[in-house]
C-alpha cells in the first residue's frame, strides 16, 4: 500500500463507532482528516479539522463542497435517523418510514451528486466510500434477534440495499477511472451488544464473535489508495461468512 500521508480525507459521520475509528487510523498514517458531524469527537491532532454539519441538509452539503480544496477521499459513515426509528415493522407508519428514507439514503445521494459535481469540476482522483451492509444483500435472518433488545429495522435494510445501487448507479453515469465510488458491506460490528444476540449471530459465521471494528479499516484503506483504481462500483462484504 502506497504512504496516504498528506493527502486529505472526508468522513461523515466521524462521532460514530466507524467514522472515529476510520479518522484515528488515517490520522495515524500523517494523512489530513476533515471530520463532519453535529458534534466534535475527542480527536487530537494537528492534521484533523472538524466542522459541524447536518448531512440531511442540502445547503450544508453544497456549500461544503463549493468551499473545498484538493481532497483525496471520502468516507460517509453517517446514519441519521428519526426518533421512532427502529419500530417493529408492522408498527411501523409510513410517515416514520418515509422520513428515514429521506434522511439516511437522501443524504447519501445528496453527498454522491456533490462529489460527483467536484470530480466533474476538478478532475483529480477521487474515491468515494459509501457503507452499507449485510442486510442490503441478503434478507434479514430474524432467529438472531428473539429473546434479544435487538430488532432489524425495516428501513435499515431499504436503505442499505438501495446504497449498494447507488453506488453501481454513480460509477457507470460518471465513468471515468479518476471517481472511483466503492461499497463496503459489514456484518454486524461488536459495539456493546446483548450476549444472546452476540451468541444468535455467531451460528451464521465461520468465525467466533461479532466482528472488531479495527480489523475493517484496512478495506477502506485500500480503496482510498491508489493502488487500488481498478476496484471501481463494487460492493465489497466483510461479514465472516455471514450472507453464505
Amino acid at each position: 500500500m502506497k504512504n496516504l500521508a498528506n493527502k486529505t480525507f472526508l468522513i461523515f459521520g466521524v462521532n460514530g463507532l466507524l467514522g472515529h475509528s476510520l479518522a484515528n487510523k488515517i490520522l495515524s498514517m500523517e494523512a489530513n482528516v476533515l471530520g463532519l458531524d453535529l458534534k466534535k469527537p475527542s480527536i487530537e491532532s494537528s492534521k484533523f479539522n472538524f466542522q459541524s454539519l447536518d448531512i440531511t441538509h442540502d445547503d450544508d452539503i453544497k456549500n461544503l463542497f463549493i468551499n473545498l480544496s484538493q481532497i483525496d477521499g471520502i468516507i460517509n459513515a453517517a446514519y441519521p435517523k428519526n426518533n421512532n426509528y427502529g419500530k417493529e415493522v408492522l408498527d411501523l407508519e409510513v410517515d416514520d418510514f418515509n422520513e428515514n428514507i429521506n434522511l439516511h439514503l437522501g443524504s447519501a445521494f445528496n453527498i454522491m451528486k456533490h462529489a460527483a459535481l467536484y470530480f466533474n469540476k476538478n478532475r483529480s482522483p477521487l474515491s468515494l466510500i459509501n457503507i452499507a451492509s449485510v442486510y442490503g444483500v441478503i434478507a434479514p435472518r430474524f432467529k438472531i434477534y428473539e429473546n434479544t433488545p435487538h430488532n432489524m429495522p425495516v428501513e435499515y435494510a431499504a436503505i442499505k440495499s438501495a446504497i449498494i445501487h447507488l453506488t453501481k448507479y454513480f460509477c457507470k453515469y460518471i465513468n471515468h477511472e479518476n471517481f472511483r465510488v466503492n461499497c463496503i458491506s459489514p456484518g454486524g460490528i461488536l459495539d456493546n451488544h446483548d450476549a444472546k444476540f452476540a451468541s444468535n449471530y455467531t451460528e451464521f459465521t465461520a468465525g467466533s464473535d461479532l466482528l472488531v471494528v479495527e480489523k475493517l479499516l484496512p478495506t477502506f484503506l485500500h480503496l482510498l489508495d491508489e493502488e487500488s483504481q481498478y476496484i471501481n462500483g463494487q460492493n465489497i462484504i466483510i461479514d465472516q461468512g455471514f450472507t453464505l
